[in-house]
């Protein structure tokens, strides 16, 4: 396969390259084409390889369990610089794809060695780890200072700003692993960017075999995805249950759930909404909520039949008993 030339490749940190520094990545860059949660680096394993999105992206996260983004990386950077050119040959980070599409890798060893020779090369590279490093804590501080609504619109944003066009493929469930909320808090930030507007579909929750596109864009409304469960390779073993939040009276009250979880029986699902209620009081801010005492989860069949209502206040033990 020829080595890309620099007048067509797409990464704007390639493209900011000297001709004789791109000349000495050049015959080391490889097109590889990138598959969704598709992992580039492993945590805690040796980088052997790094890439540069042509037009994809990438994320950064942080634990196995409860995982959350710390970074997001496009077409404007380089997976896995900031360890490498700052001499760790690992990182303790999960990175993987968020939106497939096409990269260019190289070899650690390749980019070790052109930097070593150049370096302007090194320089530039550097620049980029400190905009990560930057990134990085400005989330810290968006995360500690603000609710999840203004969360959820700047990581949109983020990902439009890194990305070709106004399409997003994204889950309610996906948005909050990268937001470390609920992901009944999640739908509730979209209502909130969406405006509060009725769903049409609240009376009755299906699944489609994909989950939509998000559209959103400069002068455009950021809509993301209505979330839906993909099929999978199996019957399920037990029914689902669909966890719609009701934050006041009205259509425009209820957050609708289109993801669900599997459970044994309507008493589990009654148990799974109050140990949700209790995290998200404890840990979730919205702008849409000023009281979580007054919300409730309406629990809906996969008929899209009500079988539950479980009031947030429920989460509240029963002071009555035994002094």
């Amino acid at each position: 396969m020829p080595a890309p030339q620099r007048s067509s490749v797409r990464n704007r940190l390639l493209r900011a390259l000297s001709p004789a520094d791109f000349a000495l990545l050049q015959p080391a860059l490889q097109p590889v084409a990138t598959e969704l949660r598709q992992t580039l680096i492993a945590p805690d394993e040796p980088i052997r390889t790094l890439y540069f999105p042509e037009d994809s992206l990438a994320s950064i996260v942080s634990g196995a369990a409860g995982r959350v983004e710390i970074g997001v990386i496009g077409r404007e950077g380089l997976v896995g610089a900031a360890p490498v050119l700052l001499a760790v040959d690992r990182s303790p980070f999960h990175h993987f794809v968020q939106s497939p599409g096409g990269m260019l890798s190289i070899a650690t060893a390749d980019l070790l060695a052109a930097v070593d020779e150049s370096p302007t090369l090194r320089g530039l590279l550097l620049r980029f780890v400190q905009i990560l490093m930057l990134q990085t804590a400005q989330t810290a501080f968006v995360n500690a200072a603000y609710n999840i609504d203004v969360r959820l619109a700047r990581w949109l944003l983020m990902c439009h700003d890194r990305l070709e066009g106004d399409d997003l493929v994204l889950t309610h469930e996906f948005l909050s692993l990268m937001l470390g909320a609920q992901r009944s808090s999640t739908t509730l930030a979209v209502q909130a960017l969406e405006g509060a507007r009725p769903d049409p579909r609240a009376a009755r929750p299906h699944h489609d075999p994909e989950p939509r596109r998000a559209g959103g864009g400069r002068g455009r409304r950021l809509r993301p995805a209505r979330a839906r469960v993909r099929p999978v390779d199996r019957e399920p073993v037990m029914p689902r249950y669909f966890f719609h939040v009701r934050h006041r009276e009205g259509p425009a009250g209820l957050a609708i759930d289109e993801e669900g979880d599997e459970l044994a029986d309507v008493e589990a699902a009654r148990a799974r909404a109050l140990a949700v209620a209790r995290r998200m009081i404890a840990q979730d801010r919205l702008t849409l909520i000023r009281d979580w005492m007054v919300c409730s989860f309406e629990i809906a069949d996969e008929a899209g039949e009500r079988v539950l209502t479980v009031p947030f206040g429920d989460t509240v033990p029963d002071e009555d008993g035994p002094g």
